[in-house]
Order: structure tokens, then sequence, then C-alpha cells
């Protein structure tokens, strides 16, 4: 879709936006800053990450007054970046409650349970003991090991991990290529961004977002928003 129509769809949900740059550029994803492709929406918070605003392929920036700047790339300019990125990521990536398919290239354990509303995208690997609920999008090359327990309505983007035990709440969104160590639990509605590994036993509140490219390493409470290699705590996540 064009940048357009996610400002528009942003305005809607109450949050206004200074556009600097095209606006029919399109968009197809969010993405971290140095990952993120060029029709893809990344997000910047801190000044020590300008240098990857630099040399982004990113069609678009969310990112507020304080940081912008006479940037090439198209930038969106709001409050709360944190917050406008994750309602952009619900909106690009809407849940489904259809009738699910299966990849005949997915293989999945006889002893997995994967409701019957789910899709399971190519070359995905579903190992024994997994329970997959209702509505939970698994796209191509994820692993869900032994034991793992997933939500309804979650959105499990291309090439994500989750090590074994892990619990997985309800409406939750893991971008692309984020790795779950064995024990880790999230709470309802949080949010992972991509290429971001997780510790072993770490738990993840409701509603609170860890952003791309981090690397967490420690609980994050509930409403909280994390970033950062290692990720600390930046504040609170306003989405819910």
């Amino acid at each position: 879709m064009q940048l357009k129509q996610l400002i528009h769809h942003l305005n809607k949900s109450g949050i206004s936006v200074e556009l600097r740059g095209d606006d029919s550029v399109e968009i197809s994803q969010v993405s971290g800053l140095d990952i993120a492709k060029n029709n893809e929406i990344t997000f910047l918070t801190d000044k020590k990450y300008l240098p990857h605003l630099e040399k982004t392929s990113a069609a678009a920036v969310l990112l507020s007054p304080k940081m912008a700047g006479d940037y090439s790339i198209t930038q969106l300019i709001v409050d709360n970046p944190y917050y406008a990125y994750a309602v952009v990521a619900q909106y690009l990536n809407p849940f489904s409650n259809s009738e699910g398919t299966i990849h005949k290239s997915a293989v999945i354990a006889d002893s997995a349970i994967v409701n019957s509303s789910c899709t399971i995208a190519e070359n995905a690997v579903i190992q024994e003991r997994v329970e997959i609920n209702q509505g939970t999008i698994v796209s191509p090359g994820v692993i869900l090991e032994s034991g793992v327990k997933v939500g309804e309505n979650c959105r499990i983007g291309s090439n994500v991990t989750i090590c074994h035990d892990c619990i997985i709440g309800n409406h939750c969104i893991l971008a692309n290529a984020a790795t779950l160590a064995g024990h880790v639990e999230m709470g309802d509605y949080a949010v992972i961004g991509g290429m971001t590994p997780i510790h072993q036993f770490v738990h993840i509140g409701d509603y609170a977002m860890v952003a791309g490219a981090s690397a967490l390493a420690q609980d994050v409470p509930p409403f909280c928003m994390a970033e950062g290699n290692r990720a600390t705590l930046r504040g609170l996540n306003l989405t819910g």
C-alpha cells in the first residue's frame, strides 16, 4: 500500500503526523532500521542510531520532532514513534479468523496441535507437543521447538525461531528473524521487532514492545518498551 494510506490510518488512530518526503512510496511491512528493505517502514528514537538512518534501505522512518532532520529518507514525524510503529505493525499484519492453510512443505510433528484456522507457510517446522491456537499465522521458515505454546491471532514473521517450552500470549507479533531462547514467556499483545534475540527465561509483559535489532536479557514489564543491545527500558508503550 502507499504511505499515504498508513498516514491516514495513523490519523484515524489519533496520531498526528507531519510528513517530510513522498507519501506515494509503497510500504509492505515494518522492519528494523539496519535491516529494512526498500518497501518497508522503520523507526528511530535514539541519536546513537543516526548512522544507521543514513545507510538504511527503508522507504520511510517514524521519528520524533527532536530527531527529525535533513535526511533523504521520507520522514513521518510523530510524538511517540514506538506507539506509531506498533499501530503500523498491527495494521500491516491483520489478524484473520478465516479457515487456515498448511503448506505442503511444512513439517508438523504428529503430537503438535494446530487449530484449523491457523496458516502454516512453506518450510515451517512445528516440533513435538507444540500448540498453536486460533487465527495464528506462521510465516515461511519459522521453527517452533518442542513444547512451545502460541496463543490466538498471533503473527510470527519469516525465519523466526522460538525455542523449547516458550509461551506466547494472544495477539502477539514477532517480526522477521526474531529468536526466543527456551522458556521465554510473552504476554498478550506484545511486539518483538525483527532480528531481536531474547535470552532464556525472560518474561515480556502484556502490551510490551521490544525494538528491532535489540538483544534482550532482562524482563520487560507490561506496557513498557525496551530497545538497544543490550536492551534497556525506554519508557511506556502507550499502544494499549
